[in-house]
């Protein structure tokens, strides 16, 4: 790639008819600067997602999905947060009282600080309340240093590691627990073609005090661009806890589809 690069410059400095560049109009660079000073700026995005199922007849069911998204990057840091509340009911088996099925909530936020290179710090938090998995609260807060191994407007993908403290609190009684853990992360962003992308945020958090008591998340996204600000999206979650509540099952996995509004880049 480099030889490429060069060759228009080789060419151009060994030929003797080669004519001064010419300046610039003065109007064009003060746009230029303008437009420079724009993206050197705080960048916010984000975005809110809304799905609902319904249906009625052999089977009444209803389920509603809200997510929304909000980040800001300066250049010195950026900082990510997301929050999410998912409800759903269904008659029993004798259609005559209506039972939860669905309904948690949480939230996530970290803060990237840029040091040289690739390179950044990270402090991060988290909470997650289950009512069916019989979790009242589950927080986690952490620190780390990550590497950004690719950023380009088409693809992003960087690596974090760092120690985690975890604190699980249930309804049931004898099962709370808390933990120091190590905190493996992953975050991906592929533009895939103009009006789609996948995105990807995966942690593990192994216990290290106890091998048994681990957890781990992964988030992936499908998005598919209707218009310049609303979205179609298809959200795979996959959340496991290795020592849940007595009588919980370890792993929750949800597949929802939903519309979004989305601003920023």
């Amino acid at each position: 790639m480099l030889q490429f690069g060069l060759l228009p410059l080789i060419l151009l400095l060994g030929s003797d008819d080669a004519a001064p560049a010419s300046s610039p109009p003065a109007t064009d660079v003060a746009q230029d600067d303008a437009a420079a000073a724009d993206d050197a700026g705080p960048k916010w995005k984000g975005g809110l997602h809304f799905g609902v199922n319904y249906t009625e007849g052999n089977s009444d069911t209803l389920n509603v999905n809200l997510l929304g998204d909000l980040g800001l990057e300066t250049d010195k840091g950026r900082t990510a947060s997301s929050v999410f509340w998912n409800f759903g009911e269904a008659d029993n088996e004798s259609n005559t009282v209506r039972q939860r099925t669905v309904d948690n909530y949480g939230g996530f936020a970290q803060y990237d600080y840029f040091l040289s290179g690739p390179m950044f710090a990270l402090a991060n938090g988290s909470f997650r309340v289950d009512d069916i998995a019989m979790l009242d609260l589950r927080y986690i807060l952490g620190l780390g240093l990550g590497y950004q191994l690719h950023s380009s407007d088409e693809f992003k993908w960087g690596l974090e590691g760092g120690f985690s403290y975890v604190d699980e609190r249930f309804a049931t009684a004898g099962s709370d627990t808390d933990f120091a853990a190590i905190r493996i992360g992953s975050k991906l962003d592929w533009l895939a073609t103009k009006t789609t992308r996948f995105e990807q945020i995966g942690e593990v958090l192994p216990s290290i005090e106890d091998s048994e008591d681990f957890v781990m998340s992964w988030d992936n996204r499908l998005k598919v661009d209707m218009t310049d600000s609303w979205v179609l999206q298809l959200q795979y979650v996959y959340v496991y806890d290795n020592t849940p509540a007595a009588g919980q099952k370890r792993a929750d996995q949800k597949l929802i589809f939903s519309l979004g509004w989305t601003f920023g880049s």
